[in-house]
């Protein structure tokens, strides 16, 4: 058995903000106003899929969770628990990450 080890550099742009997080919002009183948000911050997985060959899915892994920060760039490293069987491994010939948005933990 094997585990996937990764370093991932994913660079966002704060233009994917939510344009009513960009601005003044009004926080119970009229005379009350929330800064705008500069930048969000995610909750976000990665998600690799391991290919054969022939690019059919062979089995796919997830991370544990990880932070996000918007207008960034984001380096994740570490290690995905779940082991695979060397078998699985040598016949793999690419590996496609996905950014997994879970939750924006700064837009309530």
């Amino acid at each position: 058995m094997v585990q996937l080890g990764y370093l991932v550099h994913a660079v966002t742009g704060t233009s994917k903000l939510a344009q009513k997080y960009q601005k003044d919002t009004p926080i119970g009183t009229p005379v009350s106003l929330l800064d705008p948000v500069p930048q969000a911050d995610y909750r976000v997985h990665l998600e690799f899929v391991f290919k054969d060959k022939d690019g059919f899915k062979l089995f796919s892994l997830v991370s544990d969770s990880l932070d996000l920060l918007s207008g960034d760039d984001n380096a994740f490293q570490g290690l995905v628990e779940q082991q695979i069987p060397v078998e699985a491994a040598a016949i793999t010939q690419s590996v496609v990450i996905h950014l997994v948005v879970d939750k924006c933990t700064t837009c309530r």
